[in-house]
Parts: C-alpha cells; sequence; structure tokens
C-alpha cells in the first residue's frame, strides 16, 4: 500500500511538470512577435530544446 507521503511527492512532481509544460505553451502561444522567429536554424535549436 502507497502511503501518504510517496502519494504527494508523486503529486508535486506530476504538478511540477504540467506547471513547466503550461509556461512553456503559454509563451509560445502569444500573438507577438518571439526573437529570431524567422530564423530557420533558431527554430531548429527551440525545437530541439523544448
Amino acid at each position: 500500500m502507497v502511503n501518504q507521503h510517496t502519494r504527494h511527492n508523486l503529486l508535486t512532481v506530476i504538478s511540477t511538470i504540467m506547471l513547466l509544460l503550461t509556461a512553456i505553451t503559454s509563451f509560445f502561444g502569444m500573438n507577438v512577435p518571439l526573437p529570431y522567429q524567422d530564423s530557420l536554424i533558431a527554430t531548429m535549436t527551440i525545437s530541439l530544446f523544448f
């Protein structure tokens, strides 16, 4: 049986991952010009690291 401490740790990790994913998608979902958005190399670099 999983104790409450382990369950809370798991939920904390899941919440942290979801928070980071939400922040990244929110940033790229804005309708504002981004630096180097017309550069193919910058687009590929961002795609590889995120």
